[in-house]
């Protein structure tokens, strides 16, 4: 995959982790025509994407801030999954724990440095 596709990719996903109304409407409801989505999907879609991969492969191609953020992201949501992968609820529903708006503001904190300094370096 290429550097745009993957920007592309991760962008995307990142979205519908930024975002509590798509959750709701998409992950609960399935109240968005033509989107089927779960939080599981999300999750598997996001790591699907070889995101370890491609912060190494890409590392001096991403704006920097970018990639901290991403990385931050990254880290913190494995984290959030680590630790709640006994949970069987998390699944249904990440809401129900205390933890989830900060993964939701971290994955805002990419979209929104990406937007302010653009995804790639000026090198």
């Amino acid at each position: 995959m290429e550097l745009s596709r993957w920007i592309e990719c991760i962008e995307e996903s990142l979205k519908g982790f930024a975002d509590f109304d798509y959750q709701r409407k998409a992950w609960y409801e399935g109240s968005i025509p033509g989107v089927v989505d779960s939080f599981v999907e999300s999750v598997c879609t996001f790591f699907g994407y070889d995101i370890d991969e491609g912060l190494s492969e890409w590392h001096d191609d991403i704006q920097p801030d970018v990639l901290r953020a991403l990385q931050r992201f990254r880290d913190e949501f494995g984290r959030f999954l680590e630790n709640t992968k006994d949970d069987p609820k998390i699944d249904l529903d990440p809401h129900s724990d205390p933890r989830w708006p900060r993964i939701v503001e971290l994955a805002q904190n990419v979209l929104s440095e990406a937007k302010e300094k653009g995804w790639y370096s000026k090198k």
